[in-house]
């Protein structure tokens, strides 16, 4: 009678789910051991940093790491073939970033440069979100790489996001831009023509600065009066052209208006 004796020199093959990498919650880590020979036997791991043993933890049930850690681990068979020690490094980020802008939302009276910048203690910021037609930004909105330039009334909205994925609540920030006085009141200032109109007295002369602006405007006062644009930040010098996105509407009894340095856009 022959009896049939099986060498197993193969070591077994341990798998950790999800692999390591950079999260932005806990993970549940489960490690799994394939064997072709014996059959496995058990699986040892440590999260401490050492280097595991016979002696370290027993695999049992999925492993909670809910802040960075390395974990390394192996596995033995039946046979007692052990293999060699393998780690996985989780990088667990639940902190999101956050974004600070300067200057901040105010009333100026000229064009502002405004600058975002992230800050994050975690895995580090990966982009900043932004909007300046009052809408949510999304990660489908404009992405920051340069200083937003603002030259009419704006509500700057943004977020950022750090590399593990958190993102920080949407802030805004109001700029109020009061680029357009009366040569008779030089220290009042206006956000629109509409309201320069409004607050106007006959003979008066508008003056504006060269921005872009959005808007409507409607003369209809039996004033005379004259509109000029293209105005330095000063207000010193008349050099440039203001652009107006909308109409300039003339109603009857509107009164006479000499309007230069304009460009219309629709």
């Amino acid at each position: 009678m022959q009896k049939v004796i099986s060498i197993d020199t193969v070591p077994p093959l341990t798998t950790a789910s999800p692999a390591g990498g950079t999260y932005n919650a806990a993970q549940s880590v489960t490690l799994t051991c394939s064997d072709a020979g014996s059959g496995c036997n058990n699986i040892y791991y440590t999260t401490d940093g050492s280097t595991p043993t016979t002696s370290s933890s027993v695999y049992s049930t999925p492993i909670i790491i809910s802040a960075t850690t390395t974990l390394q681990y192996f596995a033995t068979d039946l046979a007692d073939n052990s293999e060699a020690v393998k780690s996985q490094t989780y990088i667990i980020d639940t902190t999101s970033p956050v974004t600070t802008v300067s200057p901040s939302g105010g009333t100026y009276i000229s064009t502002q440069s405004v600058t975002l910048t992230c800050s994050d203690i975690g895995t580090g910021c990966n982009k900043i979100y932004y909007t300046t037609d009052g809408s949510t930004p999304t990660t489908s909105s404009s992405v920051y790489v340069s200083p937003i330039i603002i030259s009419a009334t704006t509500t700057l909205k943004y977020f950022a996001t750090d590399i593990a994925g958190n993102s920080e609540a949407a802030k805004s920030q109001t700029y109020l831009l009061n680029v357009i006085r009366i040569l008779r009141s030089p220290g009042v200032y206006y956000s629109s023509i509409q309201d320069a109109y409004n607050a106007a007295i006959d003979g008066d002369n508008i003056q504006v600065q060269a921005v872009n602006l959005t808007g409507n405007f409607s003369a209809n006062r039996n004033i005379s009066l004259s509109l000029q644009g293209g105005y330095s930040s000063n207000f010193t010098t008349s050099t440039g052209s203001t652009i107006l996105k909308g109409m300039i509407q003339t109603l009857p009894g509107g009164g006479v208006m000499a309007i230069r340095n304009f460009v219309l856009e629709k």
